[in-house]
């Protein structure tokens, strides 16, 4: 063979970087589906309605929106349910007005990570439970049955104040793609179809699909968690409210491979290795809590790098457009911790063996913008490593990460803090604390650092 020139290869490359890349104007949907407004699609919604089983799409439909990014299905998908079910994510989104949108939903994963890679099952539960939603995750695994999924869409589709989300994958549809969210928009029940109100409407439009189809394609694994895929019943949470400052960094998040260094895994594993030690001699609350902060303490200065479990709300650090009412119930949560009994023990030793530690905070700092706080937002600047090793404590989901509670630190320290807690009256701490602790409880249990 003679070789090629070079200007042949230059002629070669130029002609590629010409060539423009495959444009669609959506797809054709597959047999296997109905479109929504085709005659037959009108026709079985008018049916279903008549039937009764339509009563969760109103609400939905209100807020039918297109995803903005590929990759948005699960955030667009929650988003939509999140504003139906009228959650206020006390926060202003734009002007004046306090509503969701994906851009908010970074309390469980980076928003920038979801652009790239979607997000799991998983990944979409904690999402939904850290913004004020009661959820009820069903695995579609061999324990799993049509005949429930059946009798959920029975049920849920009936009402308006219980929507339902499914994770499935499109191949079984024969559409492109694969892993996708959607909402359930309704049920034909003597047709067995399920109404798909698919948020890439650049690509599907709503549509009927069988309900067999769609369990046979919640089946399907996710190639990021090796399992199945399912769907999730959502409520609103009574007396529940999303997240109000604290969340875990991008270090320790529920995306800790993406940022994965021996320093973060192995203050998990150092963590949880301390608090299964034998504790014959933990007779009281102060004892523990001062042995607890001198670990934690010495395990961070210790650390090659600098990295922090906690941070602030993203939707925070800019200091703009905070609505009175959010920035309120910060001034009043953070009071809340500083008041807790937790809070005081964890201050006085560290203010008697660690003041001079040249580090702001060893376990969590504020947003970065949060550096030239103005007036009133001051108040979040005053955080210091006293609020994230009481926040550690507090939120560290101890029957998860220690595998026999009995007669250990780990056991004791889990008794004295729920006796504690359950004295303590407060009106946002207890909902920060126990939102953040199902995220420690999904972030333990996703990297196998501690899960029976």
């Amino acid at each position: 063979m003679e070789p090629i020139s070079e200007s042949v290869k230059k002629k070669s490359i130029s002609d590629i970087k010409d060539t423009p890349k495959l444009q669609f104007y959506r797809r054709k949907l597959p047999d296997s589906c109905i479109p929504f407004s085709s005659p037959e699609g009108k026709k079985i919604f008018q049916e279903a309605l008549l039937f009764g089983h339509m009563e969760c799409y109103f609400k939905l439909a209100a807020q039918f929106r297109t995803q903005d990014e590929p990759a948005f299905c699960g955030l667009s998908t929650l988003v939509m349910v999140l504003n139906a079910l009228e959650i206020d994510p006390e926060q202003v989104w734009k002007g004046p007005w306090r509503w969701y949108h994906e851009n908010m939903l970074d309390c469980c994963v980076p928003v920038k990570v979801i652009e790239q890679d979607g997000i799991n099952l998983g990944q979409f539960v904690c999402l939904a439970e850290c913004n004020g939603l009661e959820t009820k995750m069903i695995i579609v695994d061999e324990n799993a049955t049509l005949e429930i999924f059946r009798e959920v869409l029975l049920k849920y589709t009936k009402q308006d104040d219980y929507l339902i989300t499914l994770s499935y994958s499109r191949k079984v549809l024969s559409q492109t793609g694969d892993g996708h969210f959607s909402p359930v928009g309704g049920y034909h029940v003597e047709r067995d179809l399920v109404l798909i109100l698919d948020t890439a409407r650049f690509k599907y439009p709503p549509h009927w699909v069988s309900a067999s189809l769609l369990f046979e394609a919640m089946q399907v694994k996710d190639k990021s968690t090796g399992k199945p895929r399912g769907y999730v019943i959502m409520n609103k949470k009574p007396s529940s409210r999303p997240l109000l400052l604290f969340r875990l960094s991008d270090q320790f998040g529920i995306t800790l491979e993406k940022s994965y260094t021996k320093s973060n895994m192995s203050m998990l594993r150092g963590w949880k290795a301390w608090l299964a030690e034998p504790c014959d001699s933990c007779v009281n609350i102060e004892g523990i809590i001062a042995n607890a902060v001198n670990f934690l303490v010495k395990e961070a200065t210790t650390s090659t790098q600098q990295e922090f479990i906690f941070t602030t709300q993203l939707d925070i650090k800019c200091c703009q457009g905070i609505s009175d009412q959010h920035l309120c119930s910060i001034k009043t949560l953070i009071d809340e911790l500083q008041d807790h009994e937790v809070y005081k023990l964890v201050d006085a030793t560290f203010s008697t063996k660690f003041a001079n530690t040249n580090c702001e905070a060893l376990f969590g700092t504020p947003a970065v913008s949060f550096n030239e706080p103005s007036g009133s937002m001051k108040c979040v600047r005053m955080l210091q490593s006293q609020h994230f090793i009481t926040l550690l404590l507090l939120c560290s989901p101890y029957k998860v990460m220690v595998d026999t509670l009995q007669n250990t630190t780990g056991a004791m320290l889990d008794t004295f803090l729920q006796q504690i807690m359950g004295l303590e009256e407060t009106k946002y701490l207890k909902n920060e604390i126990g939102l953040l602790k199902k995220q420690f409880k999904v972030l333990f249990c996703s990297y196998k650092i501690c899960c029976k």
